[in-house]
């Protein structure tokens, strides 16, 4: 567990750091305050593997820009606690995830499913515009704000790709529920 008292230190940016429930595993997670706004300090234990994920979440967080995606405000390396950790601080949003949503209220109404997929086909258009795929697009990858706007996160899991014009057609036209890294691996080795 992190001491809150030295990240009060570490981070002078910040009010009101508070640990979150979810924590443990290779990262921990702070509600704070970055002047009068609500944020989230997610500090994450280094090691190869989770650089490479936290690497690609925040360069396709940047690239994106999208008003579906928590923005990030600061991020870096820091010592924290006698260890090298990565910071990430970005935009909090106050909801739930969809899984429990859908747990709460197993049948959705009509006009709640369709601005959920009105919502995600806006999302992957932004997604298609900065050549990002996802990869991980599930009920715990969606918050729903209490303001009931939707969100897009965790994009650790997401990476660039390119498509001809042509191939791009192709691309919407036959794929339909495979994996994104499987397919576009293959689409492009057979082209």
């Amino acid at each position: 567990m992190i001491d809150l008292g030295r990240l009060k230190s570490e981070f002078p940016q910040l009010s009101n750091i508070s640990a979150l429930p979810q924590c443990g595993g290779q990262k921990e997670v702070c509600l704070a305050e970055w002047g009068a706004r609500p944020v989230i300090l997610k500090l994450i234990k280094t090691n190869q593997a989770s650089q490479i994920r936290t690497d690609r979440e925040i360069a396709a967080v940047r690239k994106l820009a999208s008003p579906y995606v928590p923005e990030i405000i600061d991020n870096g390396k820091k010592p924290i606690c006698g260890e090298i950790r990565e910071y990430i601080i970005e935009q909090f949003i106050d909801g739930q995830n969809y899984r429990a949503v859908i747990q709460q209220q197993p049948v959705q109404s009509l006009s709640a499913v369709l601005e959920l997929s009105k919502t995600l086909f806006k999302a992957a258009a932004d997604f298609e515009n900065a050549s990002l795929v996802h990869r991980d697009i599930k009920p715990e990858n969606l918050l729903i704000g209490r303001d009931g706007k939707i969100w897009v996160i965790w994009l650790g899991p997401a990476f660039g790709f390119s498509f001809s014009n042509s191939n791009r057609n192709v691309w919407w036209c036959w794929n339909t529920w495979i994996c994104p890294t499987r397919t576009i691996q293959e689409f492009e080795t057979r082209n």
